[in-house]
């Protein structure tokens, strides 16, 4: 599945682009959280905070490259 892909690829990667959205799922896979060992490169908006879609769901996107 998908979760299985992205696992075996993370080790392999520099950067992320990142969209995270803000809602409450079910259980399912998920994606890791991207923490210690990332930094974030930039963010839109620029200030951390959240865009917001016509039927009110909020979003965001960042850049997170690996450190080291």
């Amino acid at each position: 599945g998908g979760g299985q892909v992205y696992a075996a690829l993370l080790p392999y990667t520099s950067r992320a682009e990142v969209t995270d959205v803000d809602v409450l799922v079910g259980p399912g896979v998920r994606a890791p959280r991207l923490g210690e060992g990332w930094r974030l490169l930039g963010q839109d908006p620029a200030d951390g905070g959240w865009h917001t879609s016509r039927t009110g769901l909020r979003y965001r996107f960042r850049t997170l490259e690996r450190a080291g």
